[in-house]
């Protein structure tokens, strides 16, 4: 039987054509020889020919490049294996993830090309094949780092990020009226920009458990969680004044989408932390607002933020080696996904492809796992948990619209609350599968991809070497 590969249409997927390959080794792998490749003669045009003797009846088939990929030809009739079926080719020690291979009848009363009796000669029975040996040095693996991962453009919240956002939010505030003695004015400055990453953080923690609409901001059932949670708050205040306070905060003299009339938004939050301290004051509980200050960070922010340290998640679990790369080889899922929860933004000209809450929680629902798994408050504080860092979030979207790398984040966040299996990369295959599945409608679990962590790197060294099989 004559086989024939020819060069043709360069895409990843299979094909009928073997992609840019030239100079390269090429195989015809077929049932009745247990799949071991046979190597295939190249030609100069860019095609590759072999005749091999075969046994008549069915006969299944594919073409691989050096053992590496396996491609089918879609000119011809193709069978599906079971499941994705594993062949081992124990000529170059790999196992391929086959799902279709080429079927043909070969009639044992009739020549294959009765026009070409040359056949007869040119072909040899099959004793001795050719195999080819990748010859591979062991060299030494390359250090991961987060700069070479998928997370790269991820903007960290970098000391100088944290302290523009503080500076921002301190211009905003009304807090000049408040405080009428400049020398306390900078004391107050420098003690709470030192700890601005604790407070932007527990604000970030009670705005995603209360948005209004599709802006996150502490209301007025998330500002009384907190007063009742920090306990040492509320001693000898009045709720009435700790209420009025929340009002005079949230008056601004210029309102607009991004900041609610019923919400404290995050430059809101530090200006309200001054007023409390200006009540102890009143109350006779402190004898300066910066002394205030001092005590609400001491017996309420610093035993509260380490709870809601959400980089905590990224640093110890999503940011590492194994989820990098089990995320890299998904990353065709990854972006249909997105592409699917992401079409609001389209409706918009000029507006960056996002995926918004809404569409986050549609996800969620389509895939049975709003209320199973999160709840809807729980979903809306996984959105906001995600989302990168804005310095500037009243006269910008960007902080609302979650784009492919906080999509990435979200749904770590989602695995994470998985009570089995226990490790991040698993969860996060157990969500894939299920998004997959309910969101895309796929099939299996094929779909998924599980990378095998090499521990090692290997690098081929000299030419292709041709061996005879005894």
């Amino acid at each position: 039987f004559f086989f024939q590969a020819e060069d043709g249409i360069r895409d990843f997927c299979l094909s009928r054509g073997l992609g840019d390959v030239y100079k390269r080794q090429v195989f015809v792998h077929t049932d009745f020889l247990g799949w071991k490749g046979q190597l295939m003669d190249p030609t100069s045009n860019g095609i590759w020919n072999l005749r091999l003797m075969v046994p008549p009846g069915r006969l299944t088939y594919f073409f691989s490049m050096k053992g590496d990929k396996a491609l089918v030809d879609d000119s011809k009739r193709q069978v599906s294996l079971p499941s994705g079926h594993t062949i081992r080719l124990d000529d170059v020690s790999r196992e391929l993830n086959i799902k279709k291979v080429n079927l043909i009848s070969i009639d044992r009363f009739s020549p294959i090309q009765p026009e070409t009796w040359d056949i007869a000669v040119l072909c040899q029975p099959r004793t001795l094949g050719r195999s080819w040996q990748r010859k591979r040095v062991r060299v030494r693996k390359a250090n991961w780092s987060f700069g070479i991962s998928i997370f790269k453009d991820f903007t960290i919240d970098t000391d100088d990020l944290i302290h523009k956002c503080f500076e921002f939010d301190w211009s905003c505030s009304k807090v000049t009226k408040l405080i009428k003695s400049e020398e306390e004015r900078h004391a107050v400055i420098n003690l709470l920009k030192g700890r601005y990453r604790m407070i932007r953080d527990i604000y970030r923690h009670y705005a995603g458990t209360s948005p209004i609409g599709e802006v996150f901001c502490v209301g007025i059932n998330a500002y009384s969680d907190f007063i009742n949670t920090s306990g040492q708050m509320n001693k000898g205040l009045k709720f009435s004044d700790i209420d009025r306070e929340f009002i005079a905060t949230n008056y601004a003299d210029k309102k607009n989408s991004k900041n609610p009339d019923k919400g404290l938004v995050r430059y809101q939050f530090l200006e309200m932390l001054i007023r409390l301290a200006a009540l102890l004051v009143g109350s006779g509980k402190a004898t300066s607002i910066f002394s205030a200050l001092e005590r609400i960070i001491e017996d309420i922010i610093e035993p509260m933020a380490p709870q809601h340290d959400f980089n905590r998640f990224r640093r110890e679990k999503l940011w590492k080696e194994p989820v990098d790369v089990l995320l890299k080889a998904n990353l065709t899922l990854l972006r249909a996904l997105f592409d699917k929860y992401s079409r609001m933004a389209l409706m918009k000209p000029g507006t960056r492809r996002h995926v918004s809450m809404l569409e986050f929680k549609n996800m969620l629902a389509d895939a049975e796992l709003l209320d199973s798994l999160v709840s809807n408050a729980d979903t809306s504080l996984l959105y906001n948990l995600s989302m990168m860092t804005i310095v500037n979030e009243l006269d910008t979207d960007r902080h609302l619209q979650m784009l492919f790398l906080e999509f990435l984040d979200a749904l770590g966040r989602v695995a994470n609350c998985m009570k089995t299996p226990t490790n991040l990369e698993d969860q996060l295959v157990e969500l894939l599968r299920i998004l997959g599945r309910r969101c895309l409608k796929m099939t299996g679990d094929n779909f998924v991809v599980i990378p095998r962590m090499e521990t090692e790197e290997f690098e081929e060294e000299g030419e292709d070497t041709l061996a005879t099989d005894s």
